[in-house]
């Protein structure tokens, strides 16, 4: 079964209690943001925490673009983090050419749906975006 269940913040008005069943079910526990919701909600709740995904696309159903201006958030996110060990997971329209900006803003987990299964030979693509990654 799954070892980590991530919540959608806009979805619960109770994020401590959401984040403390899932530990309680022995399973990890994450937010997920949407690109325009603010990281204020992960304030309180941030020592329960063991993911924040970030949407770093706005979901069109034809396959999202990137938008730099989230990586200003992937930072601000890998601040609020600090020494915590949370992984910083990021979403939407990831590609071997923002992937290295994208680690190097913070992000520690990059989330690839086109960039791999869009490609002729998705080990190819997958070993592309793990060498862009790498800087």
């Amino acid at each position: 079964g799954a070892d980590i269940v991530t919540i959608q913040v806009e979805s619960t008005r109770f994020p401590y209690r959401a984040l403390a069943i899932l530990h309680s079910l022995g399973v990890k526990a994450g937010l997920a943001f949407n690109a325009a919701t603010s990281l204020e909600a992960a304030y309180p709740v941030l020592d329960g925490l063991d993911v924040i995904h970030l949407m770093t696309a706005e979901p069109n159903g034809s396959g999202a673009h990137f938008m730099v201006s989230m990586l200003e958030k992937v930072h601000q996110a890998r601040t609020l983090i600090g020494d915590r060990q949370i992984e910083l997971e990021v979403d939407g329209g990831i590609s071997p050419e923002n992937a290295a900006s994208l680690v190097e803003a913070g992000a520690t987990i990059l989330v690839a749906g086109r960039a791999i299964w869009g490609e002729k030979d998705p080990r190819e693509a997958v070993s592309h975006l793990r060498a862009a990654a790498s800087g």
